[in-house]
């Protein structure tokens, strides 16, 4: 009997334990979605301006073969 008693103890500290290692693993999965939203984010934000200056420098060459063709940075004989 004494020895079902120690083991119903022991198996009460193992649950104790598991417990706590649910917890932690339960606010490292918080903490992990957080970082990882933010990461997106981040992510996200350098793709959009990685585009961004692309499509300036691409429209600042077109603007340079334009000016070089139509004699001028005004682009006058262009127009007419």
């Amino acid at each position: 009997m004494i020895n079902n008693i120690e083991k119903v103890l022991e198996r009460g500290g193992r649950l104790e334990v598991l417990v706590e290692k649910t917890s932690a693993m339960n606010n490292n999965t918080v903490r992990f979605r957080r970082q990882s939203r933010r990461y997106q984010n981040n992510l996200w934000w350098s793709n959009l301006r990685l585009r961004v200056t692309f499509i300036m420098i691409f429209f600042i060459v077109i603007y340079i073969v334009l000016a070089f063709f139509c004699h001028g940075p005004l682009l006058m004989s262009c127009w007419r």
